[in-house]
């Protein structure tokens, strides 16, 4: 199935097409460690500048968010759960929204049961300002857990990327040259 995808990396904002390889984005996503962007377009954060390609593929992992798009899922894989307001860090990016965990369990914990990809729900960037811009997100984004350098709660305590836990094959060094 070809669904439209727009990405948030280091210094722009990727959109383009996708061939979807699994039920859900964010499966597609957490399964492999590149993805094909047909017609790609990358947004410069810094001047606006644009520049096309026919074809792109890019690392996973350069990845900080992507607007969730495609398909929910099965319906008989969703769960009962509860939300949290967050506030994250991820590369240039602020962004606040719900992020959903299972009932008892801390909003941290919510990627022991998942990939690096997590969906945020009521989402909306608080920066950069290109990404903040745009009011056409849809408000589900999937957010790269390894690339998250803080979390900041509705209740004021703040988790930085030391204290983050882990996700297999997270690589936080970027995040620590950005954030110190």
């Amino acid at each position: 199935m070809e669904i439209p995808l727009i990405a948030f990396a280091a210094d722009c904002i990727v959109r383009g097409v996708i061939d979807l390889g699994a039920d859900r984005l964010a499966d597609h996503l957490n399964a492999d460690e590149s993805v094909e962007i047909r017609n790609a377009v990358l947004e410069s954060l810094d001047d606006g500048h644009e520049v096309a390609m026919a074809l792109l593929e890019v690392q996973i992992a350069d990845l900080f968010a992507v607007v969730a798009a495609g398909p929910r899922g099965t319906p008989g894989r969703r769960v009962r759960d509860r939300s949290d307001l967050v506030n994250l860090r991820v590369g240039p990016y602020t962004i606040v929204g719900d992020l959903h965990s299972a009932p008892g369990a801390g909003p941290l914990m919510v990627h022991r049961r998942r990939g690096a990809f997590l969906a945020l729900t009521e989402a909306r960037f608080l920066g950069p300002e290109r990404a903040a811009a745009g009011a056409e997100w849809p408000k589900t984004l999937l957010v790269n857990w390894s690339q998250i350098a803080q979390v900041l709660g509705a209740g004021g305590e703040v988790a930085g990327i030391d204290q983050l836990p882990d996700v297999q094959g997270a690589d936080r060094r970027g995040a620590r040259e950005i954030f110190g």
